[in-house]
């Protein structure tokens, strides 16, 4: 595993540094919405923005790579992310908020897309399952360990230039590299005609996924704080639901592998809607039942999403459709997460601003009441024609390479190694970290 793991640091630095300064920037932006005394649909509106810059991101960043290049295209992405990030302190209103998190959605979908089409290409096909569990722990860990620096927040947007400077540091690991371009086509995904006649449980399992932690990463904090939380426990509650989600991912897709995955989902549902009815209460809570009930929340939402996947590919008739059935099921996530934060926003206000886990606990008891009417339309397949569950991110469909269940290919060439080809004598020298070869010496005339 080491071997395998080794070349992949650079990347894995990498994803660290960005997702520690967007996890920082994701939680700030609900408490200046806090601190201006902004209204709740505001902050729903701000965190839709970025989530639909990451739908904008997803369609339109392959076209930007292939006509710049990787590592050009990979540097300004980082680029604009960084200027999205020190924009948000000039223009202190949600409405200017909003239009900024949308570019900064787009430059973190293709930042991701570019970074995972390395990695992908990169991982032997023996080890795609271990490589892609590594990424996921880097993922969440960065995200979560970000909400503790919120406890150096003094109500400046000081850390707003923190989250810049993690974002910007991002792309060293990287460029100060030598790699290979990788093949980056956008995978096309199956139609929603085709995903429901595929998986209906899946898709609304996406759905409801992106709706319940778009509203809950845009919103949380908001409610925390106007619960009584300083900005640093405000952290301590986003990093409970984050880490919690990290810890439950596996337990959670074991289950699913040794039982009906449909169960497994309507019980991770009705948990999501059970523990929103208890989060209810966040200010009375002592600390201790508080930490283990976040805990339990995010175990329960952030599995939704896998576990629908998992459940769709159970009824793909061929595995080769992974890709398009994993590109498909994020558009999807992708609508939810860019809806669930306005609907979140409009109910917050409802019973003294607890709206945000009614909202929630109404989706994840609408998800649950569906599967267990979807239970009585189809049988499930056997337990052993179950494909393996896979804890996969959510950012853009090129991570699904990564997906141990996508038929067996070798990589293009191991991250930071040199093409071994034989070259003509009068050649020219192609530099690796460049996208494009240089053009051809002209002839020499003969003196």
């Amino acid at each position: 595993m080491v071997p395998v793991l080794t070349p992949l640091l650079a990347l894995f630095a990498d994803a660290a540094l960005l997702l520690t300064g967007h996890g920082l920037v994701t939680t700030l932006l609900p408490l200046r919405v806090a601190a201006g005394e902004f209204s709740s649909f505001a902050a729903g509106t701000v965190a839709a923005g970025y989530f639909g810059g990451l739908l904008v991101g997803a369609l339109v960043c392959p076209a930007i790579v292939r006509r710049v290049g990787h590592i050009r295209a990979f540097a300004g992405f980082a680029a604009l992310f960084a200027a999205a990030t020190l924009t948000l302190p000039l223009f202190a209103h949600p409405a200017a908020w909003t239009v900024v998190r949308v570019f900064a959605g787009i430059a973190l979908a293709g930042y991701t897309m570019v970074a995972e089409a390395w990695l992908s290409a990169a991982t032997p096909a023996h080890s795609r399952g271990r490589v892609l569990a590594v990424y996921m722990v880097v993922t969440y860990a960065a995200i979560g360990s970000a909400q503790f620096l919120l406890v150096f927040d003094e109500g400046t947007f000081a850390l707003f230039s923190v989250a810049a400077l993690f974002i910007s540091l991002a792309v060293l690991p990287v460029v100060l590299t030598r790699v290979t371009a990788p093949a980056l086509d956008a995978p096309s995904g199956l139609s929603l005609k085709d995903l429901l006649r595929v998986s209906p449980f899946g898709v609304a399992g996406s759905l409801g996924a992106g709706m319940v932690l778009g509203a809950f990463y845009g919103l949380a904090p908001l409610f925390a704080v106007r619960q009584g939380f300083a900005a640093g426990q405000v952290g301590y509650v986003m990093a409970a639901a984050i880490l919690g989600g990290l810890a439950l991912q596996w337990p959670v897709g074991w289950l699913s592998d040794v039982f009906d995955r449909r169960t497994v989902l309507v019980c991770s549902a009705a948990a999501c809607a059970l523990c929103s009815l208890g989060l209810l209460g966040l200010g009375g809570m002592g600390t201790w039942p508080l930490m283990a009930l976040l805990v339990a929340f995010g175990g329960a939402s952030f599995t939704l999403y896998p576990i629908a996947l998992s459940h769709a590919a159970d009824n793909l008739p061929d595995d080769s459709d992974i890709v398009s059935l994993t590109s498909g099921m994020l558009l999807v996530y992708g609508t939810g997460s860019a809806t669930g934060p306005l609907l979140g926003g409009l109910l917050f206000d409802l019973a003294d601003n607890r709206g945000l886990f009614f909202y929630t606990a109404a989706i994840g008891a609408l998800l649950a009441l569906f599967g267990l009417w979807r239970m009585t339309q189809r049988a499930a397949p056997p337990i052993e024609e179950q494909s393996d569950f896979v804890a996969v991110p959510r950012m853009t469909a090129v991570s699904a390479g990564l997906d141990p269940r996508v038929p067996d290919e070798e990589p293009e060439l191991p991250f930071g190694a040199e093409p071994v080809e034989a070259a003509a004598p009068d050649a020219p020298v192609v530099d690796v970290n460049d996208d494009e070869a240089p053009p051809a010496a002209e002839p020499r005339t003969p003196s």
